[in-house]
């Protein structure tokens, strides 16, 4: 029921949103947020296996460890959907866009939309920039002289 009536808000607050999957359980939502495609995630405090927090924790870890790393690759913006509001510190810490506690209004998911916007907004910004940065590179030197160092910090 309120999976339900979320997707029916957020449809009404962001219709360009697709919402391409649903998870009843912290192992599937983990699994399948770790594809490159999903920019985002509305998490539940407390899931059946692994918590909402946990989901987070181990997402920001993965993405932290990750030797595979670009520009193009970010983990996904989280925003936690809950009626525990005791879990908002532990959640901003674990990368959190926002923290919305039940009942959901349509005021405060416009709010939490803004939010995620702008963030994809400024992702798209760093991307291009950095597509820029790697065409001016290869243009002053040589191919075999290219060399590309990352340095990769807290998003958040």
């Amino acid at each position: 029921m309120l999976r339900d009536s979320l997707r029916e808000e957020l449809q009404k607050a962001w219709p360009k949103l697709q919402i391409i999957a649903e998870f009843s359980n912290g192992e599937q939502a983990l699994q399948r947020l770790r594809a490159p495609d999903l920019v985002v995630a509305f998490l539940d405090i407390q899931m059946p296996g692994l918590s909402g927090l946990e989901v987070a924790r181990t997402l920001v870890e993965d993405w932290s460890d990750s030797s595979s790393q670009s520009a193009m690759s970010w983990p996904p913006l989280l925003v936690f959907v809950t009626a525990y509001s005791e879990f908002a510190l532990e959640a901003f810490e674990s990368a959190a866009v926002d923290y919305i506690l039940r009942p959901v209004t349509p005021d405060r998911l416009s709010l939490t939309v803004s939010r995620l916007q702008a963030r994809l907004r400024e992702r798209s910004v760093t991307s291009s920039a950095f597509d820029k940065f790697i065409e001016v590179q290869s243009s002053t030197c040589k191919q075999s002289e290219l060399r590309v160092e990352m340095r990769t910090g807290s998003l958040y």
